[in-house]
């Protein structure tokens, strides 16, 4: 009869512990907060990516590229579509920033595009950009009526002030197969200061 004590205290102790993974740690916050948009509309908005781990967020080369004592800093944003409709075929647009906050490294088209889309970007003037993503010829567009990422833009920090993202909504147009322009609102955001 001593031993079914001990037993049972053996159990209780064991049973203490859990086996059950630990919750996952809050992502990071991102590097971007998007400005308010409209929730039931048509919209094309930024939107941030959380950071990445420190040390990840910078490349080779950029570690104080301008000798001010400021570590390079990697923020990427994504474009994305939300309630556009059934056929999106192209999307041309144009961004601005303050370039002696932020430098521009990259646009990348996102998988809703087919293997065959044209892709371009081209920063004209410091601080605007023209990107355009269309498919080629004729044919069906992507369904963008759900949230639908159309690509990532990828900016290097130059300054620890904060840094609007906006686009020039005048210049900026979302198309159907048939060459008709899309109703959009267009949502740019802000790189926090650090």
């Amino acid at each position: 009869m001593k031993r079914a004590p001990a037993i049972l205290l053996f159990v209780l102790v064991a049973g203490c512990g859990s086996d059950a993974p630990a919750p996952p740690a809050p992502p990071p916050p991102a590097d971007f907060t998007t400005d308010e948009a409209p929730p039931a509309d048509s919209v094309v908005f930024l939107r941030g990516r959380p950071r990445p781990a420190r040390g990840d967020g910078a490349q080779e080369g950029d570690r104080d590229p301008d000798g001010d004592g400021v570590e390079a800093e990697r923020v990427t944003v994504d474009v994305v579509a939300r309630g556009v409709g059934p056929s999106v075929h192209g999307a041309a647009f144009r961004l601005r920033w303050e370039p002696e906050k932020l430098g521009f490294v990259e646009a990348r088209a996102g998988e809703a595009w087919s293997s065959r889309a044209l892709t371009l970007a081209r920063e004209g003037i410091p601080g605007e950009l023209v990107v355009t993503w269309t498919e080629k010829g004729t044919g069906d567009g992507f369904d963008a009526t759900g949230e639908t990422l159309l690509g990532a833009l990828t900016f290097t920090r130059k300054s620890r002030d904060g840094a609007a993202i906006a686009f020039r909504a005048d210049r900026s147009t979302l198309r159907d197969p048939s060459g008709r322009a899309l109703t959009v609102a267009w949502r740019g955001g802000r790189v926090p200061a650090r």
